[in-house]
């Protein structure tokens, strides 16, 4: 199993990597945790990842290797949880370990630098294979469910009615 060195907050000189990295492992064919056969189009620009690490709730962490983007992860403060997402890690690297130990260090962020009691999460209804990986992490389905938020410019599903199921776990 591969191991990671900590992660750093990003900064805006960040942006065009985490975006090619959202873009390969969101709309790309490698891996295992792409949805490229549910979504069609971009899933970020530039210009959206900056905005993301302009504002103070938002905690986009990375993984460096020699200057070389890794993996990232996006920690939205709430209430009393914090929203995990724009969760990527490079293909190649894919099915090593990395993201359970990604998980589990923003599970403790978000308990320990972030206060917060809960962490949650949106994942594409039909994608039951990566909401298996997140229950055997601990994860249960909340019984609530929305539209895919075509509106926000994250892409154009493919399939109809295409939704996404909230997953939460108590910090």
């Amino acid at each position: 199993m591969t191991t990671l060195n900590a992660p750093v907050r990003a900064h805006v000189e960040h942006a065009e990597a985490i975006c090619r990295l959202l873009n390969l492992c969101y709309r790309g064919d490698v891996g295992w945790t792409n949805e490229h056969s549910l979504v069609d189009g971009i899933r970020t620009t530039v210009e959206d990842v900056q905005t993301v690490l302009s504002q103070d709730h938002q905690h986009f962490l990375i993984w460096l290797d020699e200057g070389k983007l890794l993996a990232c992860v996006c920690l939205s403060e709430a209430e009393n949880h914090a929203e995990f997402g724009t969760f990527a890690v490079q293909p190649e690297l894919q099915n090593q370990g990395l993201g359970k130990q990604i998980m589990d260090y923003s599970e403790q962020y978000a308990k320990n630098t972030l206060a917060k009691t809960a962490m949650q999460m949106w994942v594409l209804s039909p994608r039951t294979e990566l909401m298996a990986f997140y229950e055997r992490r601990g994860y249960t389905h909340v019984n609530e469910i929305k539209a895919f938020p075509a509106h926000l410019n994250v892409g154009t599903p493919k399939v109809s009615n295409l939704t996404m199921q909230m997953m939460t776990k108590a910090l």
